[in-house]
């Protein structure tokens, strides 16, 4: 039932073009010609060549080639690094290894503490900054598209009045922001959300619309008939959606709060409600958007907050999942997601990169790549730099980095490590071994966020279909990603303009008992041996199967595909089926972050939490740390 690779358009060249969208754009990149440098060692400036804009490129990104080839020889291979060439810098007073989110907050902190005159420099592995919170964008036919590339929105009700604190002093205005990822776009002509069976693993492409996993039990029933599926699976799922059946009797309130919460979702639909393989996996990768997990590496309890059938089988459990929350599912969202958060802190450390001051003008703002490595600025952000050794010395630290093959040195009085807890016992050999182990226990989720330009909504508008959820295909959602007036945040819809489909999914190995960290590691094994083109095909199948009887043609109505995949994605969070509790101080994230000498850890992981506030909670906990070290 696959189409072939011409009718999907694999060989146009388009898709895999690695820089400008259209010609005339390189201003946007904010290449200033004739600035001089003056640098104490002819050190590596990439960000320097004209039409520098990471943000712009297709193809393969996230964690993009050039990227981890330096971690994966020290971690995997062992390899040692002899000590770094002197840069001749002077000694930083704070030296961060990492430019997301967490690393450009505690250089922020940092600031804040010491001084505007405080030297900083951030050392990262890629090629942009931001982490996870990348931005893909998009210019075609004098429109511009924006999208996120990993981290989304801001759920910010439970934010620390640290994270506020920052968020306000950056210009954010929660309530200026969209409260929906596709920019209001679900909401205009008409559209609606949808399940799609695809022809390859059901015989033949079904789009059941006006559903998703999230809707009401009955209103999925309702339309379960249309599910490719057999009839005894159309039954059985139809039984447990209209049901009313307490089928956690005689348990008391407790013991059902603890069933659900140690019994895998995957458990609870097959083996409690007891419906075959065929009609439970309609569910395997419903919750894959949320935490990047398989319905058997993740809870019930979890499932069910998500709004996951379920709570009607429960008893007077379903109270703690169906009580009116009035904070509960809000968020705000940048058109570009967490990515003009980075980008917020970095002109505000960096303020020579772009002007402007506010929220708005961040959006369009052009970003000179070429001042983020200036020895004018007493903040310094160096990229493609991958650091493989940070010791403690006699008064300060000293930290070993590679960037284009050769290994520098610069020294610091302090430093924080805000990049990945797997790499730490790496590059920082004089951990306690305890410590060691509790790092590498946090395996972090792999993370699919994949951008796709279509050149106009004709056939998104003839379906009336914005969203959709997809079972059994690499990214197990998608939707339509409206156009926004710059600077305004109000949706723009034009069918005859170019528009976005965002992906968004990852990659497990359901069925094998694995546990959660297990399968986070099997994922990221099969991420990593996927080409561009796997992702490339993957995309244009799925957009054929919604759209195509629609009008959509693959191998002509695509203009450009990014594809941001995250091996190490989100931060692990315990899980009740395979976590224990553990006493104060002693969880797994709690002895992995401790400090030691001049020397501080704040990331997502350190926070079991991947969410923005958790990567600023421990950016302002580490530098804290630091304060008496």
């Amino acid at each position: 039932m696959k189409k072939t690779d011409l009718e999907l358009g694999m060989n146009r060249a388009i898709s895999r073009r690695d820089f400008f969208h259209d010609a005339g754009l390189l201003a946007l990149a904010g290449a200033v010609p004739g600035i001089s440098f003056a640098e104490s060692l002819a050190l590596p400036h990439p960000e320097r060549e004209a039409g520098y804009y990471p943000p712009t490129l297709t193809g393969l990104r996230g964690s993009h080639v050039g990227s981890f080839e330096t971690a994966h020889r020290l971690a995997r291979a062992g390899e040692k690094y002899p000590a770094g060439t002197d840069t001749g810098e002077s000694t930083y007073d704070l030296v961060v290894v990492g430019g997301g989110i967490s690393g450009l907050a505690a250089a922020w902190f940092y600031r804040q503490q010491h001084g505007s005159d405080a030297k900083i420099l951030i050392l990262d592995n890629h090629d942009d900054f931001g982490g996870h919170a990348k931005r893909n964008e998009f210019h075609e036919n004098g429109a511009t598209r924006l999208a996120w590339g990993g981290a989304i929105n801001l759920e910010y009700p439970g934010y620390s009045k640290d994270v506020m604190g920052l968020l306000t002093a950056l210009g954010v205005k929660i309530d200026e922001l969209s409260n929906e990822t596709d920019f209001g776009f679900h909401g205009l002509a008409g559209m609606q959300e949808a399940i799609y069976f695809d022809a390859e693993h059901y015989g033949r492409d079904v789009v059941a619309k006006g559903i998703s996993p999230n809707s009401q039990p009955a209103a999925i029933a309702d339309r379960v008939d249309e599910f490719p599926l057999s009839k005894p699976a159309r039954d059985a799922l139809k039984k447990f959606l209209r049901s009313g059946d307490d089928l956690l009797a005689p348990m008391s309130y407790d013991e059902r709060l603890d069933y659900l919460n140690k019994t895998t979702y995957w458990d609870f639909l097959t083996q409690r409600v007891g419906l075959p393989r065929e009609a439970a996996h309609v569910f395997l990768q419903s919750a894959q958007g949320y935490w990047a997990l398989l319905a058997d590496a993740i809870g019930t309890d979890v499932c069910l907050a998500m709004g996951l059938p379920g709570s009607n089988v429960i008893g007077e459990a379903s109270e703690v999942f169906l009580a009116d929350d009035p904070d509960g599912g809000k968020f705000a969202v940048f058109p570009d997601g967490n990515a003009s958060v980075a980008r917020l802190l970095v002109r505000s450390l960096i303020p020579a990169i772009a002007p402007g001051s506010t929220m708005q003008d961040v959006i369009e703002a052009p970003f000179d790549y070429a001042r983020l490595d200036d020895d004018r600025s007493s903040v310094r952000l160096r990229l493609q730099s991958t650091a493989v050794q940070v010791r403690n010395f006699d008064g300060g630290v000293i930290v070993d980095y590679v960037q284009d093959g050769k290994v520098y040195q610069v020294k610091g009085g302090k430093s924080v490590l805000a990049c990945y807890n797997m790499i730490i016992p790496y590059i920082c050999p004089e951990l306690p071994g305890e410590q060691k182990e509790a790092l590498r226990y946090l395996v972090k989720h792999p993370l699919m966020a994949s951008n796709v330009l279509l050149e106009n909504g004709h056939a998104i508008e003839k379906t009336g279909v914005s969203r959709a959820y997809c079972p059994d295909r690499l990214h197990a959602e998608c939707w339509a990603m409206g156009g926004i007036k710059l600077g305004s945040y109000a949706p723009e819809w034009d069918a005859d303009m170019p528009l976005v489909m965002q992906f968004y999914g990852s990659i497990g190995d359901p069925f094998k008992g694995l546990s959660a960290r297990e399968q986070n590691r099997a994922g990221r094994a099969r991420m990593e041996q996927l080409t561009f083109a796997d992702y490339e095909r993957e995309l244009r199948m799925t957009l054929a199967g919604i759209y195509g009887s629609a009008g959509l043609d693959p191998a002509r109505d695509i203009s450009a595909i990014t594809v941001n995949r995250w091996p190490h994605g989100y931060a692990y969070e315990y899980l009740g089926p395979f976590d224990p509790k553990w006493a104060p101080g002693e969880a797994p994230h709690e002895i992995g972050r401790r400090p030691v000498g001049r020397i501080a850890i704040a990331n997502s992981d350190s926070g079991v939490s991947a969410y923005l506030d958790s990567a600023i909670d421990q950016a302002w906990r580490a530098i804290n740390e630091l304060k008496n070290s």
